[in-house]
């Protein structure tokens, strides 16, 4: 098994989220570590950006069944392994849900997310109203982190989206 604890030489961000029931909710992703197996971030890709995304700052009770996907343009953002062949089916990108690495074109864009579809076996086009914004600026090979979180008390989604720094 590989060595997860934070030593010399770990780059890690610790992302904290609303209690769970039993507290606060803490979840460490490692950027690097040492021994090199330990890293739980995505590493940058070569010729796009990278969109690490999650919804650690929802509450559980009021998101735990919600869906979201995030889109910068026509269509919502793919995943790190993308489906060709069943794109090429549908007419246009399929997108990854939010949770999941996320590539995006570099550049600047307007980070939009939305919720998934309540129809069954429906593929999302992100075409649904918008439930939270923000501003995104990656580069090829760059990192950028996306946090879906609420404010208690506050109706809504809030998005807040900051680069790796690399």
């Amino acid at each position: 098994a590989a060595d997860v604890s934070i030593v010399a030489g770990s780059r890690a961000t610790f992302i904290l989220g609303p209690s769970d029931g039993f507290g606060a909710r803490m979840r460490v992703a490692l950027d690097s570590h040492p021994d090199g197996a330990g890293a739980n971030v995505p590493q940058a890709l070569p010729d796009a950006g990278l969109l690490v995304s999650s919804y650690d700052g929802l509450p559980a009770a009021d998101f735990q069944r919600s869906t979201f996907y995030a889109s910068v343009g026509n269509y919502c953002l793919r995943g790190t392994f993308p489906d060709p062949d069943f794109e090429a089916v549908v007419g246009h990108p399929v997108g990854q849900p939010v949770g999941n690495p996320l590539v995006v074109e570099p550049g600047s864009h307007t980070l939009t997310i939305h919720r998934a579809s309540d129809e069954p076996g429906a593929i999302e086009t992100c075409k649904s109203s918008p439930v939270a914004q923000a501003a995104l600026e990656i580069t090829a090979a760059g990192r950028a982190y996306a946090f879906l979180y609420a404010e208690p008390g506050k109706p809504g989604i809030r998005l807040l989206v900051v680069p790796f720094a690399d």
